[in-house]
């Protein structure tokens, strides 16, 4: 468990990512055995299990799981709703870009060799209090979000200062949802594959995990 949350700060940090400088645009570019919980919650795979992605379905009877089976994370599509700690997650819409504008004065471009990730996503606080889904420094039970590619190769957000629609700080009332954005550097050798791209949202105690599928 330990190691698995390692490995999202390794490339997400607590801030969820590394800081792309915004430049002007006529000048620089920058860049367990399974257990017998109650059926709807879902695990974090320990160490050594693979992110495998598996289809949604309806899961059996815990009588009928085989016990030395790995546990699943759930996987949604774009326009699906997930469910992670008090937050509902829609993925709205992705798209791969090599810039992104802010407000026509300035524009972010990731640095040599990759792609921006551009998602747009809506999440509704199901608390109640006012909270960030995407704080800039992890504790307790908030959410860390990678993307990964192939199962192996993790690349954690970017973040764009000085942004104003990106999710990471936006607080969102109790009884109320937040649309914004989310920003990857992807290599290009990912993003001209067809192998398999994710979002993953974590907990930060791993206790909980949704992926959403990309490609």
């Amino acid at each position: 468990m330990i190691l698995l949350i390692g490995l999202v700060f390794s490339f997400g940090g607590c801030s969820n990512g590394s800081q792309d400088i915004p430049v002007n645009v006529d000048t620089s570019t920058i860049e367990q055995n399974q257990a017998t919980a109650p059926p709807e919650l879902t695990p974090i795979p320990t160490p050594g299990f693979a992110w495998r992605q598996h289809q949604r379905e309806e899961r059996p009877p815990t009588s009928e799981l085989d016990p030395t089976s790995e546990p699943e994370i759930p996987v949604f599509e774009v326009g699906e709703t997930a469910i992670i700690a008090n937050w509902e997650v829609t993925l709205d819409a992705f798209e791969f870009t090599n810039r992104v504008d802010s407000r026509g004065t300035f524009f972010y471009y990731p640095h040599d060799g990759n792609t921006f990730l551009y998602a747009t996503f809506t999440v509704a606080n199901l608390g109640n209090t006012g909270r960030i889904f995407l704080p800039r420094h992890a504790r307790g039970d908030d959410i860390l979000v990678v993307s990964t590619y192939d199962d192996g190769f993790h690349f954690g957000a970017t973040r764009l200062s000085t942004y104003q629609h990106g999710l990471e700080g936006a607080v969102t009332n109790p009884l109320t949802s937040t649309a914004g954005t989310i920003t990857f550097s992807i290599a290009n050798r990912a993003v001209e594959s067809d192998g398999p791209l994710t979002i993953s949202f974590v907990t930060n105690s791993a206790t909980e995990a949704v992926i959403f599928n990309v490609r």
